[in-house]
């Protein structure tokens, strides 16, 4: 048996006409009322794995701030936690029509 170690060390790009990136970023729009910042990151992520190895469109979204991340006082806000929790709900919901 062979052990591969998967490092972080490709960029991930993706088109922004991709369906999950307009979904999600309409969804975001509708639920927080404003459009959201669509930009690369600096930072290793296994978005990477999913879109050079996968072949699969990949976004990353969520709450909070790179700057808070991954520190003994890591915290996100309750209400952006809420946004993201209702954007991706209703990015899943129309996703599967």
């Amino acid at each position: 048996m062979e052990t591969v170690f998967l490092r972080h060390k490709n960029t991930a790009v993706i088109d922004k006409n991709e369906p999950i990136v307009k979904i999600v970023s309409n969804c975001a729009k509708i639920i927080a009322g404003n459009d959201p910042l669509i930009a690369g990151a600096t930072y290793g992520a296994d978005m990477e794995l999913f879109v050079n190895l996968g072949h699969i469109p990949t976004i990353m979204y969520g709450p909070g701030s790179i700057v808070h991340a991954h520190k003994p006082d890591e915290f996100i806000a309750i209400d952006e936690y809420m946004t993201s929790v209702k954007t991706l709900a209703l990015s899943i919901y129309h996703w599967c029509q």
